[in-house]
């Protein structure tokens, strides 16, 4: 399976994708969290503050003015 990640702005709390990067990485027996902490450090956002937003399956992660989601893929 693989984690493929997008990190973008936010305008008004909703992601703007003024600018974005993406990118993907196996994620085969993987924790969300293990995923999660692997996503940040390929970003340079280890430490930095966070809050939680799932949607179904995804995950997404809200910082102070950007956000990063993460889909899965087979």
């Amino acid at each position: 399976m693989k984690a493929l990640i997008e990190y973008t702005d936010t305008f008004c709390g909703e992601a703007n994708y003024c600018w974005v990067n993406r990118f993907d990485f196996d994620c085969d027996g993987m924790s969300n969290r293990a995923i999660i902490r692997k996503a940040k450090k390929m970003l340079g956002l280890q430490g930095v503050r966070s809050v939680r937003g799932w949607d179904n399956e995804d995950i997404a992660r809200y910082f102070k003015s950007t956000v990063l989601f993460i889909n899965f893929e087979d």
